[in-house]
């Protein structure tokens, strides 16, 4: 079983010691995992020296760790048990026949039988780019054992391939961070194209909103205003009242129309996500259009609305908006009656807002979400309301659905998915 390394926090080495660290980590050898390659080598090691294990170490400030091992399972021990702490700071590789008899390694816990009786003991370092020592390329045996200059030799470049390996790991590593940074700087220049297109097309449309919905008004200001310089010339000053009162209505729909704009073309970037009482939230709106609300009946069951994530002001236009255009188009024949409710669940929470109203025929409801789209030129407004609520939900990656209410009328159905169940991830919403 691999280990893993553990030490004292990284500010409390030595400049060296923690630019060790940093090549160790470039290579990946610190996680515990196996390296199939690394296997393969002390394989070839034990073969070629004819002993029973091999083994290569990597030396941290505290500790070596066995990250490849032949006849053994690798393991972590202290630093300053390890017979190749001592190696690495050695002007060369070690070739003991007997490590009993060498001073340096006598009194060794892998020598004296208190972790090992290690005889026979071979081990090369392990010099990166940086001529950093990570560690030794070993082999030993408890039996003394000679090794012939062939086999130290090629013992040598088993080191250096050791390192090869290693560094191929290090390159394919920042490869893979290479490409996963590229695929998202792809992704994100996607979503930032599409945000482009969809803003391009909403310039597109309102050029021919400010054409045709701006035209009517500003060709009444513009004649009234011209009567009215008449008028005032003449000295008839109820006229002028009445030319003053036409060009400030002129002037009231041109203003309505770009508020309109101006609200569904704010929809479009990221929502924020933050805690909303729904029931807070719906309340409020109810209080601002309660001059429009006056004459209908509305079933709003505040205290069955859940507490839920998403963004309280996109969140507040979408319930403004759809019990706005519940209340504007009522059926001529019946007492106007809404009903709002809600639902959340593990994955997602749904806002439903049903009425009783004039409805809207199956092959148009996918019109009606399209901006600036009236099925009716009699039809109150400007055709923005329904399709700013499809354009909040497609920026919470949800949908908005249209069915018929039962006894007539239309129900909408706003579905979300849930993004976040950790409180720590919200932030306070105002009601």
């Amino acid at each position: 079983m691999s280990a893993k390394a553990d030490g004292p926090p990284r500010a409390q080495l030595a400049a060296p010691e923690r630019e060790l660290l940093a090549e160790l980590e470039a290579y990946g050898v610190l996680d515990g995992d196996r390296i199939a390659d690394l296997d393969a080598i002390v394989g070839i090691a034990a073969t070629l020296c004819d002993v029973p294990t091999a083994v290569i170490n990597i030396l941290t400030p505290d500790q070596q760790l066995q990250i490849a091992a032949i006849g053994f399972e690798p393991h972590a021990c202290r630093r300053e048990d390890s017979m190749c702490a001592i190696t690495v700071v050695q002007p060369g590789p070690v070739y003991l026949t007997d490590a009993s008899t060498d001073p340096r390694f006598a009194n060794n816990p892998f020598v004296t039988g208190v972790l090992a009786s290690i005889r026979f003991y071979a081990a090369t370092q392990l010099r990166g780019p940086s001529r950093h020592v990570l560690g030794t390329l070993c082999v030993f045996d408890t039996a003394p054992r000679t090794l012939t200059a062939n086999q130290k030799a090629r013992l040598n470049e088993l080191a250096a391939l050791v390192i090869d390996v290693l560094e191929l790991r290090r390159h394919t590593q920042e490869l893979e961070t290479s490409l996963t940074e590229r695929d998202q700087v792809i992704d994100e220049l996607g979503r930032t194209r599409a945000e482009l297109e969809r803003s391009n097309q909403a310039l597109h449309r309102f050029a021919g909103t400010v054409a045709h919905d701006l035209r009517s008004p500003l060709m009444s200001i513009t004649g009234t205003a011209t009567i009215l310089a008449e008028e005032a010339h003449d000295s008839d000053p109820n006229a002028v009242e009445a030319d003053a009162h036409t060009i400030a209505r002129a002037a009231g729909r041109m203003d309505t129309i770009l508020q309109d704009l101006l609200t569904y073309a704010s929809v479009g970037g990221r929502p924020r996500q933050a805690r909303i009482d729904l029931a807070s939230l719906v309340t409020a709106v109810t209080e601002d259009l309660r001059t429009t609300i006056t004459g209908a009946h509305a079933t709003i069951n505040t205290g069955d609305l859940p507490t839920v994530d998403s963004d309280p002001t996109q969140i507040r236009l979408l319930v403004q908006n759809l019990l706005s255009n519940a209340l504007k188009f009522r059926h001529p024949d019946r007492s106007c009656q809404v009903s709002i409710d809600a639902a959340a669940g593990a994955d997602q929470w749904r806002l439903r807002v049903a009425d009783n109203g004039i409805g809207i025929p199956t092959e148009h409801r996918d019109d009606v979400l399209r901006p600036f789209v009236r099925l009716s030129h009699d039809a109150p407004g400007h055709g923005i309301g329904l399709a700013t609520c499809a354009e909040i939900l497609r920026t919470h990656h949800g949908r908005l659905t249209i069915t018929d209410t039962p006894g007539g009328g239309t129900t909408f159905t706003a579905t979300f998915p849930t993004h976040s169940n950790d409180p720590d991830d919200r932030t306070p919403a105002p009601s």
